[in-house]
């Protein structure tokens, strides 16, 4: 069998249970949002539990607030991405293609360069597994409400493939976000750091 023959079979049959039409509702449901905000619940790997708050706004632009005690921002002005610790004032700076979820945040949503796979449509849940095809690229999670259809969750691997879990509610879309909640303050330099 050719590569393009297996690529075929893997991308066609990976469907699953959703099928093809769930996966277009799905794709055209993503597209519709271009703002976000939503509290989270985000369990990681070893255990532990942290709530904050996000916001989405496309393309490419987020601001994750964790609550204390972690009390960080994760922020991306749509170029770039910081990562910024209220509590000793530091700043770590990323390459937006570095997060798994930024799959969210393109506009408009595409599966072309993905394999979906893993795929559920059960008791009015349904999930997909989105990957890169790249070697070794990201995947993510996708976890909806069927009726009505809505984003309630998603799956990620750390770099360590740890499973995080980010659980959303009092999900808020296509809301007005300014952009200036997408800027990037280095927390050194801004005497209002501890603001979120």
């Amino acid at each position: 069998m050719s590569k393009c023959s297996i690529l075929f079979f893997i991308i066609f049959f990976s469907f699953g249970e959703l099928g093809s039409d769930e996966i277009k509702k799905i794709k055209k449901y993503l597209n519709n949002i271009s703002s976000l905000k939503s509290d989270f619940t985000q369990i990681s790997g070893d255990g532990s539990i942290t709530y904050g708050t996000i916001f989405m706004k496309k393309p490419d632009k987020f601001r994750i607030v964790f609550h204390k005690p972690r009390n960080e921002i994760l922020v991306s002005d749509g170029k770039k991405i910081a990562l910024i610790n209220k509590k000793i004032n530091t700043i770590s700076m990323y390459s937006i293609d570095q997060i798994p979820f930024n799959f969210l945040l393109s506009e408009p949503i595409s599966f072309k360069n993905y394999i979906i796979s893993e795929t559920t449509n059960k008791n009015n849940i349904l999930s997909f597994k989105v990957s890169e095809k790249t070697q070794n690229g990201k995947k993510i999670k996708l976890i909806f409400e069927k009726k009505p259809l809505n984003l309630k969750k998603w799956e990620i691997e750390d770099s360590q493939g740890n499973l995080i879990q980010i659980s959303l509610s009092n999900l808020s879309t296509n809301i007005t976000l300014e952009n200036r909640k997408f800027l990037i303050v280095d927390p050194r330099k801004n005497p209002f750091s501890k603001r979120n």
